[in-house]
């Protein structure tokens, strides 16, 4: 089955599956408000008005308590973010409500694996990253969150000898959903082995240890009337975690064993069982009291063979510490086995059954250290708990060794959350893309598809008599086109080749089919578009002798380029990649970490002109407003990049002054530092600009954003300063495109009204950018 099969069938059973779903969460207690949570509906305190929120998922009781020590981690990464804890069943939200409250920022249910109800949570929350915790793969929470641009851990991953055939057999389906994390980290080799079976990414999947290690016992003590019950007690024997047909063996060994003064305490895995487990203890021969009616003004004292059943939820992991002697439940019953960290943790002697395959590497660790007795059946027990109960000194011996190899294995909290920090940085939330319109749109994107194929299929491309390299991508705009080609023309100028630009001149209103603007001579937007308007006059400004030929067809225009500038070498070809009508020597094709492609779509749907398959025809990649410190191996992996890639970012020079009286003067930065600054763009990412200026110290005081290659007009001017002047702002900013189409409307003479205005001047950062020359140079003299 494939994940649109998948998405297939529950459009079909949802009629169905939702009213039946939404009556069985009722039938079992849950509020009206825990089922719209299910559903996507989040409560107000959940929805946030920027994005970067953390969400970790947990499943249940067992998920939710490991995830203590990894939410201090993330607290100490992430101290100015929200985080949010979800969890799959109600006992698992209970404990985490009550235990892990002051560590989060709000506890809810998990949605439903509904491609809505997913995304209306996503709506909610923005977050910047989703951790999975140990082995939920659900397609459409995977799906919906990469579509959202947040990053995605699955982290304290296992897979269980039971369950690891399956999914290898499943591998065509887990697969694709497995590779669209940023990192699987999994608790053994023997996991990482089972997750590369089932499809995952091998340079995806890495150990990071068990979260199970990071247990601290002293965060959740016992309740004072069982400490002082545990107290009067001889001895304590704790069985927990207990299932099916364990409690009597249990009793039965710590009878044969203890000694009239001990307690026996009892923790069963599951709430409804808690009757069935009284009975087999009574049955046994065992005074029997419960914890929910013990307290402190109604300790019962020990007259013989005791047992306290543990019949509530959340108290296990803080009563290890009053044990002399430890069983872990599941191992008699063939159901596998249940942690023993917890107890080893605590210095505690450690008794199972044969059966703990669920647990295989944890319980060979203690085994190996001898801090683990593991019976081979049930008629056995009496015999372990004898000698250790009966041998202190064999006990503690015990105990110590299973706390050192439990100490050893330590760290993973650490590491998973250092991971974590990683993913956030590389992440780019934003708004995901509506059911509704991938659907009402899906056709037009097939049309649109079909359209690219034919076209390039059925193109013949001209050769120019110079070699060609192209700058383009694979989206709509708001790569940082412009600047790379400023960057590349400049830095082929100091090798001393002589470089021209072609471009479209998109929105230009000159009819004639090309137009050549030469160095020194005056051109405008009007003329040549704002972008190559905007080329020419930073070109010029820098003292280049680049000439720009401007032309729907670019063949046409470099042939007038070489007509009127012979001693030409080589063309840079902006926004070229699906120009197929003009053979190339060297494609590089950018891609906007901030926007990825995968988390995009095909044109109408979303913003992208081919798919990320369409990389394979690039000569090299370079990712452009990348963070300095980050390699986006993750993105790049995802991809499935496999031409060489660069990492760029835009770096602030100065700003300009746009206002008649000093029109193009400069000034420092540290101007917009602290002021209320009121922020227009009209290019194709504006919110990265707004960014930037954030970034830059500026306080926002209003922003507006415009189309990209906006005409600017008379009236938009006045109602900019209008809103400028009601906001109070310092500072009028823009960038220097938008500038320049505001001046072909409106000279800086004739503007007023408002507070100065200024334009943020920019320019490339490349990260090797000898290596990347030298490739595009080795193209072009080849």
């Amino acid at each position: 089955m494939t994940p649109t099969v998948y998405n297939l069938l529950l459009a079909v059973l949802a009629p169905l599956a939702v009213p039946l779903l939404a009556l069985r969460a009722l039938a079992k207690g849950q509020s009206p408000e825990t089922l719209l949570e299910k559903f996507g509906r989040l409560p107000a305190p959940f929805h946030q008005t920027r994005p970067g929120a953390v969400w970790l998922h947990a499943v249940s009781v067992g998920e939710a308590q490991s995830a203590a020590p990894l939410l201090g981690e993330l607290r100490r990464a992430f101290p100015e973010q929200k985080i949010f804890l979800s969890v799959s069943t109600p006992t698992g939200r209970a404990v985490a409500e009550e235990k892990l409250a002051a560590l989060v920022d709000g506890v809810f249910s998990t949605p439903y694996d509904f491609a809505w109800a997913v995304r209306a949570a996503l709506r909610a929350l923005r977050p910047g990253l989703l951790i999975v915790l140990e082995t939920e793969i659900w397609p459409n929470l995977y799906r919906e969150t990469r579509r959202a641009g947040a990053g995605l851990l699955l982290a304290n991953a296992r897979m269980s000898d039971r369950s690891a055939p399956k999914y290898a057999r499943r591998r065509g389906f887990f697969g694709a959903v497995l590779r669209l994390c940023d990192a699987v980290l999994v608790q053994s080799p023997e996991d990482e082995e089972r997750f590369v079976a089932a499809g995952a990414d091998p340079e995806s999947v890495s150990v990071a240890g068990n979260l199970k290690y990071d247990f601290d016992a002293a965060a959740s003590p016992p309740a004072a009337e069982i400490r002082s019950f545990a107290e009067a007690a001889s001895q304590v024997v704790l069985a927990g975690s207990t299932r099916e047909d364990e409690e009597g063996p249990v009793a039965r060994a710590f009878l044969a064993a203890a000694d009239e003064q001990s307690l026996l305490i009892v923790a069963p895995r599951h709430p409804h069982r808690f009757g069935e487990a009284a009975e087999a203890l009574e049955e046994a021969g065992l005074t029997v009291f419960r914890r929910s009616e013990l307290s402190m003004d109604s300790v019962p004292s020990l007259g013989g063979p005791t047992a306290l059943l543990v019949d509530t939820l959340g108290e296990l992991s803080g009563l290890y510490p009053l044990a002399d002697l430890v069983f872990v439940g599941g191992s008699l019953n063939g159901w596998g086995g249940h942690n023993v960290l917890e107890p080893a943790l605590c210095g505690k002697p450690i008794v199972v059954g044969p059966d703990m395959q669920n647990f295989r590497e944890i319980a060979d660790t203690l085994l190996a250290a001898g801090g683990l007795v593991q019976t081979p059946d049930a008629e056995s027990l009496p015999g372990a708990f004898r000698r250790l109960l009966e041998d202190p000194v064999l006990a503690t011996q015990q105990g110590q060794d299973a706390l050192c190899a439990a100490e050893a294995q330590r760290g993973a909290a650490r590491r998973i959350a250092d991971r974590a920090l990683v993913a956030w940085n590389e992440a780019a939330p934003r708004e995901p893309i509506s059911g509704f319109r991938r659907v009402a749109l899906s056709r037009l994107a097939l049309l649109w598809r079909l359209g690219d194929r034919l076209n390039q299929s059925f193109t013949q491309p001209r050769f120019v008599d110079r070699p060609v390299v192209s700058v383009g991508n694979l989206s709509v705009g708001g790569t940082g086109k412009t600047p790379v080609v400023l960057w590349l023309c400049e830095r082929l100028e100091r090798t001393g080749r002589l470089p021209a630009v072609l471009t479209r001149g998109y929105r230009r209103r000159s009819r004639e089919p090309w137009v050549v603007a030469s160095p020194g001579e005056p051109a405008s937007a009007t003329e040549l578009g704002d972008e190559a308007a905007l080329l020419h006059r930073r070109l010029e400004a820098c003292g280049s002798m680049t000439p720009v030929g401007v032309g729907g067809d670019r063949a046409a225009a470099a042939a007038a380029v070489m007509r009127k500038h012979p001693e030409t070498e080589v063309f840079v070809l902006d926004d070229g990649f699906q120009h197929y009508r003009l053979a190339r020597r060297f494609d590089l094709v950018l891609i906007d970490v901030t926007h990825p492609p995968d988390a995009d779509a095909l044109l109408p749907v979303g913003r992208l002109r081919q798919t990320p398959d369409a990389l394979a025809a690039a000569d090299a990649v370079l990712l452009t407003r990348t963070k300095k410190s980050f390699g986006y191996e993750s993105l790049i992996r995802r991809l499935g990049i496999r031409e060489p890639t660069f990492r760029s970012r835009m770096r602030p020079t100065e700003l300009v002054s746009g206002d008649a009286r000093d029109f193009g003067e400069s000034s420092e930065l540290s101007e917009l530092r602290a002021k209320a600054v009121y922020a227009f763009a009209g290019v194709g990412s504006p919110g990265a600009f707004f960014s930037q200026l954030e970034s830059l110290g500026a306080v926002p005081a209003g922003r507006r954003a415009f189309p990209d290659h906006y005409r600017y007009s008379a009236e938009d001017w006045w109602r900019l300063a209008a809103d400028a002047r009601a906001c109070r702002a310092d500072l009028l900013v823009t960038t220097e495109k938008d500038l320049s189409n505001l001046e072909a409307a409106l000279p800086a003479a004739e503007r007023s009204g408002a507070p100065p205005l200024r334009l943020l001047r920019i320019e490339l950062e490349v990260d090797e950018e000898d290596a990347l020359l030298a490739l595009i140079e080795g193209e072009i003299d080849s």
